[in-house]
C-alpha cells in the first residue's frame, strides 16, 4: 500500500493530483546510453510492475554494499498552477551507495544507475477525464497495466502523454534512468524527476509555445515557413480540414459539425539586416528547423567585390543549448567585422544537430572538402571516450563489436587523417569539469602521430564555458589568418587518406568519394598521391568496394589516367567529364 498523504487544500481540491508519498527500489548498474535496449535486472523477477512493497524484502544490486537493496520511500513536492492541473517533483538519491569509491575506479561511468519509483494519480469526480501527462527526465514507465516507452527524458515537453482516466487511483511506475552526459558528473548523482497532470477538455489543441516562425527583419519575414505543433486531445482520429492564419478547422469522427482549434499567437522582434536572425527551412526529415544567420558586418565587406562570396562560420553549439537565445547569438560579438556569414544551426533539437551531431570534430573527419579552417573549442573527442560505455550488461563478444562497429562513425580519434590539411586551432580550459581537457591534448597528440599537427591553447583557470569564449585573442587572429588569406582556388595537396566507418555518412576528400566498403564493420581507407604535372592519381585501397571522383574533381584534378592498386586505367572522355565510378569485380580487380 502506497500511505495516505495529507496534502494542502489547494492541491487537494484540484480533480486530479499526485501521491505525496513514492516508493523506490534501486540503485542498479546500467551502462551508458544502455536502458533503451532494456538491461533493467528486475525483469529476471517478473518485472518491477509485479512486485509490491517489502521493506523486508532484498535484491541483488553490484552498486550497493553487501550486494544488496531494498525498498525505501522518498517524498515529492507537491504543487499546482491552476484547478485543472497538478505537480509533482520527485529528488531521487541512494546517499547508501559509495559513489566516491566507484567514481575512483570507473570515473564518470560509475555515476549512472537505474532504478524505480511507484506512485499514484487520483482523479476526482465520477466522470472520466482525459489527462495530459507530463514526464519530465523519464524514459519509460507504467499506467496500471498499460506500457509507455519514450517519455521526455530531455524535458522537451513536445509531446506528452494523452490519457483517458476513470475516476480513482491508477498506479503509476517510473524507470528512472541516470545519464551522466544528461545530468552531469559533479556532486552527487541525484535524479530530478518533474511530473504534470493536467485535465483536458478535448478536441484538437494549437500549442503556442512550440510555434516556431522566422524573424522580422525591417519589415519583413526573412522567410516563408513556420510551423506550430497539435496536439489530439480525444482517443479517436481527427481530420484537419483547413489551415488558416491564427487557426485550424477540423471535424471530428462521426460528425459533420466543423470545429476550430484555439487562437495561437506570436509577438516579432523586429532586426536589423546585420543583426543575428531566425531563419526557418524545411529540414530533410520534412519539419520546418532553423538556425540563426548573422551577416557580415559594411565594415567586414567595405573592400570586397560584389561577385566574390564570403564563407560561412559554423558555431555548432554544445548540447543542450538553444541556439534562438542571447549566449550563441551574440557569441560572436566581439569580432563583429568577420569576413564571414556566421551561422548557428539548430538541430532538430538542443540534443541533436542536423549533419554534424558531434560539433567541429565530426565535421573535419566527414566532410573535410567543405572545411577551409576549424577551430574546436572545449570540445570531446568522441562520445565513448567522454562517457566510457562501461556498466553494460556482459554480453556475447560479437555482439560488443557489433555495437563498437556501430559507433565508429563517432570515433574521432581512427578518423583524423581525414583533416591533414586544415588548419587547426584548438581551445580548451583548463578547469573544464564538463568536457575535461584531456581530450583536447589526446587529439592533438593523435593529430601529430599521423602528420596533421594542430595549434593548441590551454586557458589557465577557465571552465568549458564563460563570456567571450568564442572570441578569445588567439581564436580571433585565427580568424581573420583564415578569412583574410583564401587562395582563389582551393589547391589539392600531393598526397593525403581518407578514412571511413560509414560511406553514407563521409564526404569526399580531394574529390574522391567512398560509396561502399568490402567488409561492413571494418574501417576503409584509401591512400591518395596525386602528380599535378601529369595529372595522375595513384591511389592504394584497403577494404574499399567502390568509389568515384567528383564531377568537378574530374574536370580540375583528373587526367585520362588513373593507377589504382597498382593497375592503370584508361579513362574515356565521357566518363571523364561526368566523373569516373570504379567497382571491385568479384575476381579482386578494379572496374570503371
Amino acid at each position: 500500500m502506497i500511505g495516505q498523504e495529507v496534502l494542502s487544500s489547494s492541491i487537494s481540491a484540484a480533480p486530479i493530483f499526485f501521491s505525496a508519498t513514492w516508493q523506490l527500489l534501486g540503485p542498479f548498474q546500467i551502462g551508458t546510453r544502455e536502458a533503451t535496449w532494456g538491461a533493467d535486472p528486475l525483469e529476471y523477477i517478473g518485472g518491477f510492475r509485479s512486485l509490491t512493497y517489502d521493506e523486508n524484502a532484498t535484491f541483488y544490486s553490484s552498486l550497493a554494499t553487501n550486494g544488496t537493496v531494498g525498498w525505501s520511500t522518498t517524498t515529492a513536492n507537491l504543487s499546482t498552477t491552476d484547478y485543472k492541473s497538478a505537480k509533482a517533483n520527485l529528488i531521487v538519491s541512494f546517499e547508501q551507495t559509495d559513489w566516491v569509491s566507484l567514481q575512483s575506479v570507473y570515473g564518470w561511468a560509475a555515476l549512472q544507475y537505474q532504478a524505480w519509483a511507484r506512485g499514484k494519480i487520483q482523479v476526482d469526480g465520477d466522470m472520466k477525464r482525459t489527462v495530459i501527462l507530463y514526464t519530465d527526465q523519464v524514459l519509460e514507465f507504467w499506467v496500471d497495466d498499460e506500457y509507455y516507452f519514450g517519455g521526455d527524458f530531455y524535458a522537451y515537453r513536445r509531446a506528452p502523454l494523452v490519457l483517458h482516466l476513470d475516476p480513482g487511483e491508477h498506479r503509476i511506475d517510473l524507470r528512472i534512468t541516470r545519464d551522466v552526459r544528461a545530468m552531469g558528473g559533479v556532486g552527487e548523482p541525484t535524479v530530478s524527476i518533474g511530473l504534470e497532470a493536467e485535465i483536458s477538455d478535448g478536441g484538437l489543441r494549437a500549442l503556442e509555445k512550440s510555434m516556431l516562425l522566422p524573424d522580422m527583419v525591417e519589415g519583413k519575414l526573412v522567410s516563408p515557413l513556420g510551423s506550430v505543433n497539435l496536439r489530439n486531445e480525444e482517443n479517436y482520429w481527427i481530420d484537419v480540414s483547413s489551415v488558416e492564419s491564427v487557426d485550424i478547422t477540423y471535424k471530428q469522427k462521426n460528425s459533420a459539425n466543423v470545429c476550430r482549434t484555439n487562437v495561437v499567437t506570436h509577438v516579432f522582434h523586429p532586426r536589423k539586416s546585420r543583426e543575428p536572425q531566425k531563419i526557418t527551412y524545411l529540414h530533410r526529415a520534412g519539419i520546418v528547423s532553423y538556425a540563426v544567420l548573422r551577416p557580415p558586418s559594411e565594415e567586414a565587406i567595405r573592400h570586397i567585390l560584389p561577385d566574390i562570396d564570403l564563407p560561412v562560420l559554423l558555431g555548432l553549439h554544445g548540447a543542450g543549448v538553444e541556439t534562438d537565445s542571447d549566449m550563441v547569438r551574440h557569441a560572436f560579438d566581439d569580432g563583429p567585422d568577420l569576413r564571414a556569414w556566421a551561422l548557428y544551426p539548430s538541430g532538430v533539437t538542443t540534443w541533436s544537430g542536423d549533419d554534424w551531431r558531434q560539433g567541429a570534430w565530426y565535421a573535419l573527419t566527414h566532410a573535410p572538402d567543405k572545411i577551409i579552417g576549424a577551430a574546436p573549442v572545449s570540445a570531446y573527442s568522441s562520445i565513448q571516450a567522454y562517457i566510457p560505455y562501461l556498466g553494460w550488461n556482459e554480453a556475447d563478444p560479437a555482439v560488443v563489436a557489433t555495437l563498437q562497429s556501430a559507433l565508429a562513425d563517432y570515433q574521432h580519434e581512427l578518423l583524423l587523417e581525414n583533416s591533414c590539411g586544415i588548419p587547426l586551432h584548438q581551445q580548451h580550459g583548463s578547469l573544464d569539469e564538463n568536457v575535461p581537457p584531456f581530450h583536447s591534448r589526446r587529439l592533438r597528440q593523435l593529430l601529430s602521430q599521423v602528420g596533421c599537427p594542430s595549434k593548441y591553447v590551454e586557458l589557465p583557470g577557465k571552465g568549458h564555458w564563460f563570456e567571450g569564449v568564442m572570441t578569445t585573442q588567439n581564436l580571433l587572429g585565427f580568424y581573420d589568418k583564415i578569412l583574410k588569406n583564401q587562395p582563389a582556388e582551393r589547391s589539392l595537396p600531393r598526397s593525403f587518406s581518407i578514412v571511413t566507418a560509414n560511406p553514407g555518412t563521409m564526404g569526399s576528400k580531394g574529390g574522391i568519394i567512398i560509396d561502399q566498403l568490402g567488409s561492413p564493420g571494418l574501417f576503409g581507407k584509401i591512400k591518395a598521391l596525386y602528380d599535378g604535372d601529369a595529372r595522375l592519381w595513384r591511389l592504394l585501397t584497403s577494404n574499399i568496394h567502390r568509389l568515384h571522383f567528383s564531377k568537378s574533381s574530374s574536370h580540375d584534378w583528373l587526367g585520362s589516367e588513373l593507377m589504382i592498386d597498382g593497375k592503370v586505367f584508361k579513362i574515356p572522355a565521357n566518363i571523364l567529364l561526368s566523373g569516373p565510378w570504379l567497382v571491385r569485380s568479384p575476381n579482386g580487380s578494379w572496374e570503371v
